[in-house]
């Protein structure tokens, strides 16, 4: 019977986590596509074929989604006004194998998001910060 309050607090605690709002600035809501990668080896043209699409929106827990040259990902990103991200964003992905390097981009795509420390809309672009400031992801709207 111990066991029954410890279990009401846990479930307790994970309603609040799950109803928790992950709120972005609207100019950042919506869909975009990745024109742009810092890559570790330096900026990165993208390969054909193997779009980058993003879809930012506001919601509970999880505000990203979209489709990372081979996988599908989603996820959840909090940036104040005016777009310091509060916490690395938290990310999670399929795992459908695809050719090595670009599946090591994608790889690298997910670590500048690991990295994010501003998100802001300029020049009618997204633009992913790191903390020193390096521009590391650039996507436009969808034509």
């Amino acid at each position: 019977m111990r066991m029954l309050p410890a279990l009401l607090l846990l479930a307790g605690l994970s309603a609040c986590a799950i109803s928790r709002e992950a709120a972005l600035p609207d100019p950042l809501l919506g869909n975009w596509e990745l024109i742009e990668m810092e890559a570790d080896r330096g900026l990165t043209a993208l390969p054909a074929g193997y779009p980058v699409r993003l879809t930012l929106s506001q919601g509970p827990a999880g505000n990203i989604r979209g489709e990372a040259f081979v996988n599908s990902y989603w996820g959840t990103l909090q940036v104040k006004s005016g777009g310091a991200v509060t916490e690395a964003p938290s990310i999670g992905a399929t795992r459908t194998a695809g050719p090595a390097p670009v599946i090591e981009l994608e790889a690298e795509y997910f670590d500048r998001w690991e990295e994010a420390a501003r998100v802001v809309v300029e020049r009618g672009q997204l633009r992913v910060y790191d903390a020193q400031g390096k521009l590391v992801l650039r996507f436009e709207r969808p034509v």
